[in-house]
Parts: C-alpha cells; sequence; structure tokens
C-alpha cells in the first residue's frame, strides 16, 4: 500500500517539507487492535491496516492519503 503525505519523517519531529511517500506492508486488523485499538478502535468495514518494518503513516498529518490497488 502506498502512503503518501506532508508529516512528521520521525517521531516528535517536524512536518515534512515535501511530501513523502512509503510503501506499507498490509497488517491483518487483530495487530492493528493490539498496537492501536487503546487510542482508536479498528473498524474492520471501513479501515485498512497498513504499517511496520519501521516505517508508518499518517503521522500529525490531516492531509494523508493512502492508496491500495
Amino acid at each position: 500500500m502506498a502512503s503518501a503525505g506532508w508529516g512528521r519523517t520521525v517521531g516528535g519531529g517536524s512536518a515534512a517539507d515535501n511530501l513523502q511517500e512509503a510503501m506499507l506492508p498490509v497488517a491483518e486488523h487483530s495487530a492493528c487492535n493490539r498496537v492501536n485499538g487503546v487510542i482508536l478502535p479498528v473498524d474492520v468495514t471501513s479501515m485498512v491496516c497498513a504499517g511496520g518494518q519501521g516505517k508508518g503513516g499518517c503521522q500529525v498529518n490531516k492531509a494523508c492519503y493512502s492508496v491500495r490497488k
């Protein structure tokens, strides 16, 4: 899955000056619930879980877009 936006490039860092893109592995909903379920419940009918392997998307980024082919 491709994810793009102007969010932080490192945790706690500043927003990116240029549009960033990362290829993210798609994850099982159960894995998302273990990591993020306390913050926000995962809705399996409307959410796709992606990230891991040191990559993530949409960190402090209200203009984040993900595309899955």
